[in-house]
């Protein structure tokens, strides 16, 4: 046997004991890692059951706002529709994103319905105006979450369970949090990221849609359209913002008209939150003070628009190609580890930090003033009805929806790079990471599951192919335009590649065999 021979299978074995040993690691790694999984979902698991169990017992006892005030029956409804209604708004804003860049006409038999809620935001910037209009939603509906399941300012008293357990859980709101991100967002987001068509196929979607899109119509958030203008002409770009024609002088005219309405309703709404904290007449924890109400009703605005504009950023960053490790910084050093895999634990643990500090501002904001014949203790001393508007959390919804939320996505879309060189916002990025690496919301993967399953959800791939296979059937992805300025899609949440629980074996097979 020739030498060069010899050497040349001691190479062959050589690397062939190598690839065993690089698989034998990787499979005790995923090993590790499932079983990691498996602890932390039963704990998630178990801190869930345990919040539900209290809140229940808690509007049963009829110590929340509605269920004081009104019923438990109308508190149990509220909440878990609410719940319910989240979920799907959710898991619409993720589809209508991934689905825009596809032909409509490949899944137009298939799923109709998804076919008319997608064909209806993809007119125009009707897209743009739903994400608007969605916003408030999301809002609106953790409030009302907090009306119905949180406990009222006057505490708690549950089963004689130590008060340390109450304040942990009931008081600061933690339980409410697990339920709503454990059961009415994660589990849909996670879903969606791969099961778009499904998902949106079905009228609840429809009527979220029309929903959204009749939101922004009414004008109560069009302010955010002058603060876009602002951004926009500061960076250049005022000509590109639209996707529709230029509009006609009645047009500008019914525009500009329901944006100094807007602005108006937003100033009052603003001075009507701050006199309610002023005077004390919300729900926020006793014994904290006044002036420190204010200041934490801004801190934790500022947070959640950090948050709200760091996937905005990253989108619109992430579109610059090869520029992007250099230009965003620590932050896209940061989300890009791992090949990549932070930015969908980023994404899991900024929705836990979003809801917690959600959840918290409707705690300090909501009125809460007892409605009597005398006016003399209602804020700026209003009539009886509007008080009792004002107890509802709406205006502070909105002013949270603009400040806290859309103002700061179109400062990110117009300035990505600056916004993620900002230190807060890798600091935000890291805490965001060790949340979601606590495993405080792991049972969403569950639940997603169990929601997959009782669905019958199929991978869009089933239907549509993937990228590779629509441009070979004559039906290429379109490119999205990104111009600085316009407010971006969100960036959906996908689940990590170590899928653990989350396994897709069986629907890759049905990919093979369709």
């Amino acid at each position: 046997q020739l030498p060069w021979c010899h050497n040349f299978e001691i190479s062959l074995s050589t690397k062939a004991l190598n690839c065993k040993t690089i698989t034998t690691k990787k499979r005790n790694t995923n090993m590790a890692f499932n079983f990691l999984l498996a602890i932390k979902i039963v704990l998630s698991l178990t801190l869930l059951i345990f919040s539900i169990v209290m809140v229940m017992a808690l509007i049963w006892h009829r110590e929340t706002k509605i269920s004081r005030e009104v019923h438990p029956a109308l508190a149990y409804v509220a909440l878990w529709f609410s719940i319910i209604w989240l979920s799907m708004v959710e898991g619409i804003q993720g589809s209508l994103v991934g689905l825009k860049t596809i032909q409509t006409d490949l899944y137009r038999q298939s799923h109709l319905l998804t076919y008319k809620s997608v064909a209806m935001t993809n007119k125009g910037d009707n897209l743009d105006r739903f994400l608007v209009g969605r916003q408030f939603l999301v809002l609106f509906l953790i409030f009302v979450i907090n009306m119905a399941g949180a406990p009222r300012d006057d505490g708690a008293k549950l089963w004689r369970l130590p008060e340390w357990i109450i304040k942990t859980f009931l008081e600061s709101g933690v339980a409410n949090m697990l339920m709503t991100t454990n059961i009415g967002q994660l589990p849909s987001q996670i879903n969606v990221s791969s099961h778009m068509l499904d998902f949106v196929n079905a009228c609840m979607s429809n009527l979220t849609v029309y929903a959204g899109l009749a939101m922004e119509y009414s004008g109560m958030f069009h302010a955010v359209y002058f603060f876009q203008q602002i951004f926009s002409c500061l960076k250049g770009t005022r000509s590109t913002l639209s996707r529709e024609p230029p509009r006609s002088l009645c047009q500008n005219l019914f525009f500009w008209a329901r944006i100094i309405m807007s602005l108006a309703l937003l100033g009052f709404s603003l001075a009507v939150t701050l006199k309610g904290l002023l005077q004390g007449k919300t729900t926020m924890w006793p014994g904290v003070r006044r002036w420190a109400s204010i200041l934490l009703f801004f801190f934790l605005m500022l947070i959640t628009g950090l948050l709200e504009g760091i996937q905005t950023a990253v989108y619109g960053v992430s579109k610059m190609g090869e520029t992007f490790n250099s230009c965003a910084g620590a932050t896209a050093n940061t989300l890009l580890k791992n090949e990549g895999r932070n930015i969908p634990k980023f994404m899991i643990g900024r929705q836990i930090l979003v809801t917690m500090c959600y959840f918290f501002i409707a705690k300090i904001t909501t009125q809460d003033v007892n409605v009597w014949d005398d006016r003399d203790d209602n804020v700026f001393g209003v009539r009886n009805w509007t008080q009792k508007l004002f107890n509802t959390g709406l205006l502070s919804a909105l002013v949270t929806t603009v400040f806290g939320s859309l103002f700061w996505q179109m400062l990110a879309s117009a300035f990505p790079v600056s916004f993620l060189t900002n230190p807060l916002v890798t600091a935000l990025t890291h805490i965001c990471l060790f949340l979601e690496a606590t495993g405080i919301c792991s049972a969403s993967w569950l639940l997603a599951w169990i929601q997959n399953k009782a669905a019958g959800f199929k991978r869009d791939e089933v239907y549509i192919g993937n990228a590779g296979d629509r441009a070979d059937r004559k039906y290429p992805d379109e490119d999205e335009e990104i111009v600085p300025g316009r407010l971006y899609p969100s960036v959906p949440t996908y689940p990590p590649t170590e899928v653990g629980i989350y396994e897709v074996g069986e629907e890759d097979d049905d990919i093979e065999s369709n």
